[in-house]
C-alpha cells in the first residue's frame, strides 16, 4: 500500500498427473497417464499431535522410501500441514481421511445425532481448504472402517442398521463438490478391501483365494524388539497373565494371537521366545500377503497398503517399526516384498505349518516363479536363477543314515524371459514341480537378473516331513473372557435334552460357528443344536447375533431329558472378532427338576 509491500505470501506447489477411479466393478490408477500399482502403508505417527514436527515427518518419509513405498494413507485423522508439504517434496502420494473411525452416535438421541452430523459436515470444508492445493493428495476418504461395510458384519445390530451410512454418503458428496479433481470414498472397506485373513479372519493361506481390487489394510501385531526403548513403557515381567491389563492397554489382542497360531504368553517359556515368535509371524504374514497382492497386479489388484508403517504409541501394534522407530522383522520383509522389480516364489499345494510350508516325502514341492516390475527404468532381457537345497536333515545313523543320504537331492535351473514393463501385469516365468524324497529343512532360493544387474533375491523355507502337519488343538477360551461371553453355570435340563445360555458382555458380536460338542465326554452331533430366537426354537443358523447384555439360549436336542446329577457340556465356538476356543458349561440336575412326564422310566 502506498508503494510499500503490506503482505507477502509464499507457497511451494507442484504439478502432477494422478488419476484414481475407484468403482464397484474395479479400480484404475494412472500416474502421468500410465497404469500404476500403488505400494503403500497406513500412517498414524503419534497419538499426541503436539509431539510431531518436521524432523519426525522427514524421518518417517525416509523410512517409507527405504521400505519401497510410494504412498501413505494418513489413517483416520488429519496431520499438521507441515507433513503434507514434506510429502509434496518427497513425491509421496497421500490418501487423506477425515477424522472418523468406527461407529458413532449409536443409540443416540435425535438431538445428539444432529449435533454429531453437523460437526462432521463442518469439518469437511476445513480439511479440503487445508489440503486441496497439496499435489501429494490423491484420494479423500470420509470414514475409516465404518460399521456399515461388509467386513464389519460381526458388529451385529450396529452393522445391520447401517449406522452412519447416510452421513458418510453426504460427506462423500460434499468432498466431490468441493474438490472435483480427486475421487472420494464414503468409507474405507467399501470399494477397497480390508484383508484380515491371517489375523482375525481365518488362516493366512486364505489370502491366496482373495481377488481384491485395492487393499487398504492387512497385517498383524508384533512386540517391539527387546532392545527397543519402547519397553520402558511396557512390562517385562514374566510370566505374565494372558490378559495382563498393561498389555491389553498397549493394544494386545489375545483373540487374534490365538487365531493366528502364535498363541498366548502361557504357551511360551520366556518373554524372548514369545516376542521372537510374534515378530517372525508378522514378517511372514506381511511378506506372503504383499506378494499375493502384487502377483495380481492390475488383474484385478491396483494397490496394497500394509497396516501400518509405525506404531503411534508405545504399543504391541501393527507397525513394521515400533513407536521409537526401531524396525521389527516385518520392516525388512515388507521392504523386500515391495521391491520395485521383485521375484515372487509362490508356494502351491502345501500343508500349513507355523511360519513354514510342509510337504510329505516323495510328494512334489510345487511353486510358481512370478516376476513383477514397477520400475519404469527397467526393461529388456532378464533371467531367473533358482535352486532347492536341503539345509538340515534329520539325525539318523546306520542304514537310516545311508537311505537318507541317497534320498537327498538338490535342484537348480534358470529361465530367460523379457522383463514385463512397469505398465504391465506380473508374469509367471516357470512352475516348478520337484520330487523331494529326503526329509529335512529345505530352502527354495531365487535370483532375478535384469541385463547384467542382480535386481532381487528371494528365499522360501520348506519343511519335508513324513509326520503330517496337525493343527494345534483348540484351546479353552481365555479365562478372562468366559464370564463375559457365557453363563458358565447355566446348564439346565429340558424336555428334549438340555439348554445353556450365552451372555455377551464384550461388544456387539455374532456367533459364527459351533462344533466339537461333547456332553459328559461323549460326542454330540451339531445337527442337534437349536437356538431360541424371539421366543421361537429353531435349528441353529449359520450366524446368531449376540447383542450386548442379552441372553441367548442354546438347546441340545437329545430326545430325552438329562439324568439327575452333575453334567458338563463342551462347545468349540467362534464369536467373530471376539473369541474362539472351547467353552465348558456346567450344571447339576436335581431329581425334583424333572416333571413327572420327563422323569426317566424304569427299565
Amino acid at each position: 500500500m502506498s508503494g510499500r509491500e503490506s503482505v507477502k505470501v509464499s507457497e511451494l506447489f507442484g504439478f502432477r498427473d494422478v488419476q484414481l477411479r475407484p468403482r464397484p466393478e474395479g479400480w484404475e490408477v494412472k500416474v502421468n497417464g500410465a497404469p500404476f500399482f500403488i505400494r503403500g502403508a497406513s500412517y498414524q505417527p503419534e497419538l499426541r499431535l503436539d509431539r510431531l514436527g518436521r524432523e519426525r515427518f522427514e524421518a518417517d518419509l525416509a523410512l517409507a522410501r527405504e521400505t519401497n513405498l510410494d504412498a501413505l494413507r494418513v489413517h483416520g485423522h488429519v496431520l499438521p500441514e507441515e507433513f503434507y508439504r514434506l510429502a509434496d517434496r518427497a513425491g509421496m502420494l497421500v490418501f487423506a481421511d477425515l477424522p472418523l473411525t468406527g461407529a458413532y452416535a449409536y443409540h443416540a438421541s435425535p438431538e445428539e445425532v444432529r449435533f454429531f452430523e453437523a460437526s462432521v459436515r463442518e469439518q469437511v470444508p476445513e480439511m479440503v481448504e487445508l489440503l486441496r492445493n497439496r499435489p501429494s493428495i490423491a484420494l479423500w476418504t470420509a470414514h475409516d472402517d465404518p460399521p456399515w461395510i461388509a467386513a464389519n458384519a460381526s458388529l451385529a445390530d450396529v452393522h445391520s442398521v447401517r449406522q452412519n451410512y447416510s452421513i458418510d454418503q453426504d460427506v462423500k458428496g460434499i468432498l466431490e463438490k468441493l474438490d472435483p479433481s480427486r475421487p472420494a470414498l464414503a468409507g474405507s472397506g467399501d470399494l477397497d478391501s480390508q484383508v484380515r485373513a491371517g489375523w482375525t479372519d481365518g488362516p493366512w493361506p486364505a489370502i491366496a483365494d482373495r481377488e481384491p481390487r485395492f487393499v487398504s489394510e492387512y497385517g498383524a501385531q508384533a512386540f517391539p524388539a527387546l532392545d527397543s526403548p519402547v519397553w520402558e513403557d511396557l512390562s517385562r515381567a514374566w510370566p505374565v497373565a494372558d490378559d495382563d491389563p498393561g498389555w491389553l492397554y498397549a493394544g494386545f489382542d489375545p483373540f487374534a494371537w490365538i487365531e493366528s497360531g502364535v498363541g498366548l504368553p502361557s504357551d511360551y517359556q520366556t518373554l524372548e521366545d514369545f516376542v521372537e515368535a510374534g515378530q517372525r509371524y508378522q514378517a511372514w504374514l506381511v511378506r506372503y500377503a504383499t506378494e499375493q497382492f502384487r502377483r495380481r497386479k492390475f488383474e484385478p489388484c491396483w494397490g496394497a497398503f500394509a497396516y501400518q508403517l509405525v506404531d503411534p504409541f508405545p504399543a504391541i501394534g501393527f507397525g513394521v517399526a515400533d513407536h521409537a522407530r526401531r524396525p521389527k522383522a516385518a520392516q525388512a520383509a515388507l521392504r523386500e516384498a515391495m521391491a520395485p522389480s521383485h521375484l515372487i516364489l509362490e508356494p502351491l499345494e502345501f500343508e500349513v505349518g507355523f511360519n513354514r510350508l510342509r510337504y510329505a516325502p516323495g510328494r512334489s514341492v510345487e511353486a510358481r516363479l512370478v516376476v513383477v516390475n514397477d520400475d519404469f527404468d527397467a526393461s529388456g532381457p532378464a533371467r531367473v536363477r533358482w535352486s532347492l537345497h536341503r539345509e538340515r536333515g534329520p539325525e539318523r545313523s546306520g542304514m537310516a543314515f545311508v537311505r537318507d543320504a541317497l534320498a537327498r537331492k538338490s535342484f537348480a535351473g534358470s529361465i530367460d524371459f523379457e522383463l514385463p514393463a512397469a505398465t504391465e501385469p506380473a508374469v509367471q516365468v516357470a512352475r516348478l514341480s520337484l520330487q523331494v524324497a529326503g526329509e529335512g529343512e529345505y530352502v527354495l532360493a531365487g535370483e532375478l537378473v535384469i541385463g547384467s544387474r542382480l535386481a532381487d533375491t528371494a528365499e522360501l523355507p520348506i519343511e519335508v516331513s513324513a509326520e503330517p502337519a496337525r493343527p494345534a488343538p483348540r484351546r479353552p477360551l481365555p479365562a478372562y473372557l468366559v464370564d463375559r461371553l457365557a453363563d458358565a453355570k447355566s446348564l439346565r435340563t429340558d424336555v428334549r435334552g438340555l439348554s445353556v445360555e450365552l451372555l455377551n458382555q464384550t461388544r456387539p458380536a455374532a456367533l459364527t460357528a459351533i462344533h466339537g460338542i461333547k456332553l459328559d465326554g461323549e460326542q454330540v452331533e451339531t445337527r442337534h443344536l437349536l437356538v431360541e430366537i424371539s421366543g421361537r426354537t429353531v435349528p441353529l443358523p449359520k450366524r446368531v447375533e449376540l447383542p450386548v447384555g442379552r441372553r441367548v439360549k442354546l438347546l441340545v436336542d437329545l430326545g430325552t431329558p438329562l439324568q439327575p446329577g452333575p453334567h458338563v457340556l463342551e462347545l468349540d465356538l467362534t464369536i467373530a472378532g471376539v473369541a474362539s476356543g472351547r467353552l465348558k458349561v456346567e450344571g447339576h440336575v436335581a431329581p425334583e427338576e424333572l416333571r413327572p412326564a420327563d422323569a426317566p422310566r424304569p427299565g
